[in-house]
Formats: structure tokens, C-alpha cells, sequence
């Protein structure tokens, strides 16, 4: 699908700050008074030479990856008229990154955003005694924050349902981006493609609360 750039429009939207969300959301209500389409992409991660201490890195990644989308998200939440929420996650934040006892919290139907994001905050409080690993977290500041990415988007598809509003959460695959180095095998555009596909896919409800990844559904 061609998608016109004619009336493209950049609004400022920091997800470390509540008043540019606002003003996002805000603008967006007075020009269209809806929202079709929520695309979570902006994310942050510490190049792996970085010398920040690591529970420095593990408050700041799950500031903006974690609490920030979940920010936005029930920000932009009133708009949403039968619209869809695509969350751009990694698989870096599969399961198999926390303990099995990990794994069935993460996983259990009955699981709040309340209770989730307690978690992603006692993963925070582990690092600065150095226990989180014994506790069964990832070692990975930015695989936890994608984790949780995850968690909630299955969490917001439950909730979503009965408003029709469909939630999905995908690994773009390791693409070339400031953040992810001129290493990866593919582009930006090839990892934009798999966005594009979700934001405009027929049936999308039928993926919602799934992860996808090079367009097919795959197991978190």
C-alpha cells in the first residue's frame, strides 16, 4: 500500500515529558477529534561499551521504553475509536530472557498493568543491589524494558477488546539506526514495512494480544 505524504504533519512528542504527550494528544483531538492508528516506536538503549552504572541504566531504559509508552498509550487511549496500537518491541524481550516463575506471572490472564508495572520497578530496585539476576530477571536493562513492552501491550489487547481496538506488539528485526549501529543487516525502511503492514492490515483483531515478527505471528 502507497501511503501520500500530501498532508503529513510532525507533532513534538517526548515520552520523558507528560506536557508534550498532552499537547500530542490535545492537537490531534482538535484537528481530527479521533485517532486510527497509535505506532509506539521511539525507544532507547545503552550502546553495550557504556560505562553507566547499571541500575543507572536500567531506570532510564525502563523510564522511556516501559513507563513512557505506557504513558502515551493511555493517553492517546480516549481517540482510539476501533483503531489499532502498534508497539514496537524486540526479541530481546522474549520470555526465555526471565526464570520460569518470571514467565508465569508475565503470563497469567488475571495480570494488571498495576501489578506488571510494580514489576518492571522491583527489576529497577534489584540492580542497585546487584541481585536482580539471582532473582530471576534478565541482565539486560533493554531486554527487560521490551519485555514489559510486551507484557502490557497483551494486557492492553485484553482490556481493549470490548471497545473493539486492537493491540500488537513486533520486532522490527535488526535494522541500521543511530541506536542499533550501521552493523544490522537491514534498513530502517525494512523494519518501517513490518509497522506499515500491522498498521494497515485487514482483520487485525484476529493479532491482537500477539507478537509478530517478519509479519508472523511468533511465540513471545
Amino acid at each position: 500500500m502507497l501511503l501520500s505524504l500530501k498532508n503529513l504533519r510532525y507533532l513534538q512528542l517526548d515520552l520523558e515529558d507528560n506536557s508534550s504527550i498532552t499537547s500530542a494528544v490535545e492537537a490531534i483531538s482538535k484537528e481530527h477529534g479521533k485517532l486510527d492508528v497509535l505506532v509506539n516506536n521511539a525507544g532507547f538503549a545503552f550502546k553495550n561499551a557504556s560505562t553507566v552504572p547499571f541500575q543507572e541504566q536500567a531506570e532510564v531504559t525502563n523510564r522511556i521504553n516501559y513507563f513512557g509508552t505506557l504513558t502515551v498509550i493511555n493517553a492517546f487511549i480516549p481517540l482510539l475509536r476501533n483503531g489499532r496500537i502498534v508497539n514496537v518491541a524486540s526479541l530481546g524481550g522474549k520470555l526465555s530472557k526471565v526464570s520460569e516463575e518470571h514467565q508465569k506471572k508475565l503470563t497469567s490472564p488475571h495480570l494488571s498493568l498495576e501489578e506488571l508495572s510494580a514489576y518492571i520497578n522491583e527489576f529497577i530496585e534489584k540492580t542497585k543491589t546487584n541481585s536482580h539476576q539471582e532473582a530471576g530477571y534478565s541482565n539486560s536493562a533493554y531486554c527487560m524494558s521490551k519485555l514489559g513492552m510486551i507484557a502490557l501491550s497483551n494486557i492492553f489487547a485484553r482490556e481493549l477488546a470490548g471497545d473493539n481496538i486492537a493491540v500488537v506488539s513486533m520486532c522490527p528485526g535488526w535494522c541500521k539506526t543511530d541506536m542499533a549501529g550501521t552493523n544490522a543487516p537491514k534498513t530502517a525502511a525494512d523494519g518501517a514495512d513490518i509497522v506499515t503492514y500491522l498498521a494497515t492490515r485487514d482483520n487485525i483483531m484476529e493479532l491482537s494480544g500477539k507478537f509478530i515478527s517478519e509479519k508472523v505471528v511468533t511465540e513471545w
